[in-house]
């Protein structure tokens, strides 16, 4: 059996399940005769190639699975990295608890402020301390 053959053969079992891989077409020789020949995608060479069992196909078929293998590892990291929505809710449930820790402290300074310039204007307060709030809070 040729290529050609195969590539028929192969062929007609794959377009019975509804996509087709190979498709039949023409070419011209170099004598000027219309010959047969198959055009197919990456798929239908990969479906062709998968039932041939010399040296060349052999190689075909390892670099194939360690290309597999290689695309699984590489799924398999990435999915070490991709969070469940309960781990994102909790990320963003930690960042806003830090953003309103942010928001009291400053809120805290300046009623702390508030209140010291205000003891000092009264003249509760004594002594340099007061003296430099003064400064810094006027």
């Amino acid at each position: 059996m040729f290529v050609g053959q195969d590539a028929k053969s192969r062929g007609e079992n794959v377009k019975n399940r509804g996509k087709l891989n190979f498709e039949l077409s023409s070419y011209q020789s170099t004598q000027g005769k219309e010959l047969p020949m198959y055009l197919m995608d990456k798929n239908g060479f990969t479906l062709l190639a998968m039932g041939y069992t010399d040296v060349k196909a052999l190689e075909f078929k390892m670099a194939y699975i360690e290309a597999f293998d290689a695309m699984e590892a590489h799924i398999r990291e990435m999915q070490k990295t991709i969070l469940t929505n309960d781990e994102l809710a909790l990320v963003f449930n930690l960042i806003n608890f830090f953003r309103y820790l942010e928001h009291c402290k400053q809120v805290e300074e300046k009623h702390k402020k508030t209140y010291i310039l205000g003891r000092l204007k009264e003249g509760k307060a004594y002594g340099e301390l007061a003296s430099t709030l003064l400064e810094v809070g006027a």
